[in-house]
């Protein structure tokens, strides 16, 4: 995978992602963001607020799912 299709004019490239182990425990993963020059960020433990517009369907699939629960009294 390789980010440089991302480059841009600006020095303060971050990339944000989870704690999880596919991104951020992943050494090859964090070379990488290293190489091409971007800020690793990482969010906070069971903070999906955090990660925005990402976590978006999530957060709307929660919300229809205890709609459902509700109304059928579960």
């Amino acid at each position: 995978m390789v980010l440089s299709k991302f480059k841009s004019v600006d020095k303060h490239r971050i990339m944000c992602t989870d704690k999880g182990g596919e991104l951020a425990r992943s050494l090859l993963f964090q070379k990488m963001v290293d190489i091409e020059k971007f800020t690793l960020e990482m969010t906070g433990s069971d903070a999906s607020a955090q990660n925005g517009m990402i976590e978006s369907p999530n957060k709307h699939l929660g919300n229809m799912t205890r709609c459902i629960l509700h109304t059928a009294d579960l």
